[in-house]
C-alpha cells in the first residue's frame, strides 16, 4: 500500500481538529510542537545516545540525545475518550507525566517503561499528588505480565519511534486490549528525517504503521498531521498520531 494511497483514505478519518495550541518552545528538537518541559526537575526520559543502561533491550533504536517531559495533547486525550474508571495501559511512559495526566482523569494507569529511573521518579512524583499509578520496568512489547483483553486504552507519546520492531509491541498489545478498545499513539513524522537531510524511506514509513496495526489485527480510524504551532519553522508535518480499534478477540 503507498503513501498516496493511505492519504487518500483519511477522508474517511476521524478528524479532531489538526491545529495545536500554540506551546513555548523548549528545545530545538523536531517534536518542539507537543513537548513541554516538565515544571518539577528530574532525570531525563531516556538517557543519552550511548549512555543508556546495559538493560535496555535491543527492540530499542539509539535514544535521542534530548527528551523532554511530555505530556497527551488535546487531540489525543479526545482519541482516547473518557478515562474514568478506565484501565489505562501507557507505553514507554518514562517519568510519569502521560501516567499522572490520565490519572488525574480517574483513570487506573498501567506504566511501563526501560528506564527504573524514570520510573523511580514517576513513583515520587505520584507520592506527591496522592496518585495511585502502577508502574513496571519492562520491554514496550513485555506485557506477559497483563492478562489477555484486562485493557480499557492503551497509549504510547512518542515511545515507539525508537522501536525497531513496532509489530511485535502491537501484537502483544493486541492481546491485552478489550475487543474494541483503541490504540492511541504519536510518532515523530516520517517527514521530519526530511529537515536533516535523510531520506523519507531510512527507517519506518506510514505505510509500515499502518500496515503493521492492519496486520495486527486493528481498525485504524484516525490518522492526524498535526500542523505546528509555528508552521514556518517546519514545512513538513513533526508528529503523525494514530488510533486503531482491537478487532476481534
Amino acid at each position: 500500500m503507498g503513501i498516496a494511497h493511505l492519504m487518500s483514505c483519511q477522508a474517511t478519518f476521524a478528524v479532531l481538529g489538526e491545529q495545536r495550541p500554540p506551546r513555548q518552545a523548549v528545545v530545538d528538537d523536531a517534536r518542539a510542537t507537543r513537548i513541554r518541559t516538565s515544571k518539577r526537575l528530574g532525570p531525563e526520559r531516556h538517557g543519552e545516545q550511548g549512555t543508556a543502561p546495559a538493560s535496555v533491550s535491543p527492540v530499542l533504536r539509539a535514544l535521542p540525545t534530548k527528551i523532554v517531559a511530555v505530556e497527551p495533547t488535546d487531540d489525543e486525550l479526545r482519541l482516547c475518550g473518557d478515562l474514568s474508571g478506565k484501565r489505562v495501559l501507557d507505553l514507554g511512559c518514562g517519568r510519569g507525566d502521560s501516567t499522572l495526566a490520565f490519572a488525574r482523569r480517574g483513570a487506573k494507569v498501567i506504566g511501563i517503561d526501560h528506564s527504573a529511573e524514570q520510573l523511580a521518579y514517576a513513583r515520587r512524583l505520584a507520592e506527591e499528588e496522592e496518585l495511585r499509578i502502577e508502574l513496571h520496568h519492562e520491554d514496550l512489547a513485555d506485557l506477559a505480565f497483563l492478562p489477555p483483553a484486562s485493557v480499557d486504552v492503551a497509549f504510547s507519546s512518542s515511545a515507539l519511534t525508537h522501536v525497531l520492531d513496532t509489530g511485535r509491541v502491537f501484537r502483544q498489545v493486541h492481546r491485552v486490549l478489550k475487543t474494541g478498545a483503541p490504540f492511541v499513539f504519536s510518532v515523530e513524522h516520517p517527514a521530519a528525517r526530511l529537515a536533516s537531510g535523510a531520506s523519507y524511506w531510512s527507517g519506518y514509513t506510514i505505510t509500515d504503521l499502518f500496515g503493521g496495526l492492519q496486520r495486527a489485527n486493528f481498525d485504524v480510524d484516525t490518522l492526524l498531521e498535526p500542523e505546528p504551532s509555528r508552521p514556518k519553522s517546519a514545512p513538513v508535518p513533526t508528529t503523525l498520531v494514530m488510533r486503531g480499534r482491537k478487532l476481534g478477540l
